[in-house]
């Protein structure tokens, strides 16, 4: 009773233990997500989402899908990242794409995969599906070749609903992709890209989809894990299925900058101010 009447006297220090109780359980609630590399992010609208990587000195691959909102500021050094429901399996090395449709679908494709308890190989499918509006994982049915298991690589789509992966590394069989995979959302459907003049197989590089529906290639690894020459430049037209090379550029940054500014002028048929 005594400890009653203390808090009754005092409203202010109530007050104050009322808030510092309250501080104390968010702390306990938040989520802080460990350090991680080769994971594989995506922005939906206003969240980024990420999802596995391997830790060190822990397991081989974490199996947590996370997200941050980014509708609402946050403090940088401690941003507010949330679960989301986990994968069947940890992955790294993989590469996800999404689909704005009536599904709103993230595909998941490649990666190493395995058992989250055991942490045994669990591969099953070379594609994975999650449902932003049920939260749930799935592997879909599909038509055509499914590829063989591949990872670091770098999926990118269109406006079509096709998503474009080339090359890969096949960890198990120690040999490299030559194909340029194209995985059509709209039917479930693979099919492969024209295989002419398409350039040395690697794995590990950067895919940028310009605005003329031009994949742009830069670096990546090779047989023998040696860096690709970070002037020869790869572009593949997603149109006309067509490869070219900008081979030994000299000034690469003007180079790439102007091909660029080419790009989205051809696409907006306006003039680009820098």
């Amino acid at each position: 009773m005594a400890y009653l009447n203390y808090f009754t006297l005092n409203p202010i220090l109530l007050l104050f233990y009322v808030l510092i109780l309250g501080i104390s359980i968010i702390e306990v609630d938040s989520f802080i997500p460990v350090g991680r590399a080769h994971h594989s992010s995506v922005i939906v609208d206003d969240k980024i989402y990420m999802f596995g990587g391997v830790i060190s000195n822990g397991p081989d691959d974490l199996n947590e899908t996370i997200y941050l909102d980014i509708s609402q500021s946050f403090n940088s050094e401690n941003p507010t990242w949330e679960l989301s429901t986990a994968m069947p399996f940890g992955t790294a090395f993989g590469t996800v794409s999404f689909i704005d449709n009536s599904n709103s679908t993230i595909y998941l494709f490649g990666g190493t995969m395995f058992d989250p308890v055991t942490y045994a190989d669990s591969y099953m499918s070379f594609i994975y599906t999650f449902n932003l509006q049920n939260l749930e994982w799935d592997i879909p049915i599909t038509e055509g070749q499914m590829p063989t298991r591949l990872q670091q690589i770098q999926a990118v789509n269109d406006d079509f609903g096709r998503i474009y992966i080339f090359g890969g590394l096949n960890n198990a069989e120690r040999t490299l992709s030559e194909e340029m995979i194209i995985f059509d959302t709209n039917n479930l459907t693979w099919s492969y890209g024209n295989k002419l003049t398409m350039p040395m197989a690697r794995h590990f590089y950067t895919a940028t989809l310009l605005p003329n529906d031009i994949i742009i290639y830069i670096g990546g690894l090779y047989y023998g894990k040696k860096a690709m020459d970070i002037r020869d430049i790869v572009l593949y037209d997603t149109i006309s299925d067509t490869w070219e090379t900008m081979v030994h550029i000299h000034n690469i940054h003007n180079e790439i900058l102007l091909f660029i500014v080419n790009a989205l002028n051809h696409q907006t048929k306006k003039p680009i101010i820098f």
